[in-house]
């Protein structure tokens, strides 16, 4: 049983123990979803997990019109989900998709992404590895640089060095798309 004091601006404070923050698979950090059960008047908790459009099928559930999309289940992702995370949590194998990770050396290091399958078109797979590249970039180019402002606003230059890792037309789109509207990166 959990006691909690409540103060005057009607907040609580209690501990929830190790056991429930395993068994909800909590780490600091994560939010905490606090809800009234309407029949037995008790206080149920949860972890709170936002979720975004899959990249890959942008929410369709069916990748580059080929068939079902191998990342996602329902058109959705975890909001804060790495590259990594993406990759542990797919669903290759149950389409036949095969995956390699290696790092090419350029003055910085970028993964390349290396897809196979008999199911999908190889400018569908390439059009996945730009994806995964760019997940890569969006999610590590903010902690990764000093000075973040430089990749809201990247020179014809530093975009077109990007863009020279991507292998279709659609993922150097999108590559622009997300530099231009600056939707990740917090302004300076």
């Amino acid at each position: 049983m959990l006691r909690a004091k409540l103060t005057e601006k009607g907040q609580l404070q209690f501990t929830l123990p190790k056991d429930e923050r395993a068994r909800l698979g909590l780490v600091p950090g994560d939010l905490v979803e606090l809800a009234v059960n309407q029949e037995t008047s008790e206080i149920e908790y949860r972890k709170v997990i936002h979720e975004k459009n899959c990249p890959f099928c942008e929410g369709t559930r069916t990748f580059y019109n080929e068939g079902d999309c191998f990342i996602c289940e329902n058109g959705k992702i975890v909001s804060d989900a790495s590259v990594w995370d993406i990759i542990s949590h797919n669903r290759f194998g149950k389409y036949k998709v095969g995956m390699t990770v290696t790092t090419q050396f350029t003055d910085t290091e970028y993964p390349t992404f290396k897809l196979q399958s008999k199911n999908y078109s190889y400018e569908a797979l390439w059009y996945a590895e730009d994806i995964f590249l760019l997940l890569y970039i969006v999610y590590y180019a903010p902690k990764s640089v000093l000075a973040p402002q430089y990749y809201q606003q990247p020179s014809t230059v530093l975009l077109e060095d990007f863009a020279s890792l991507f292998k279709t037309e659609l993922g150097k789109k999108r590559l622009r798309q997300f530099f231009s509207e600056n939707s990740v990166f917090p302004k300076a």
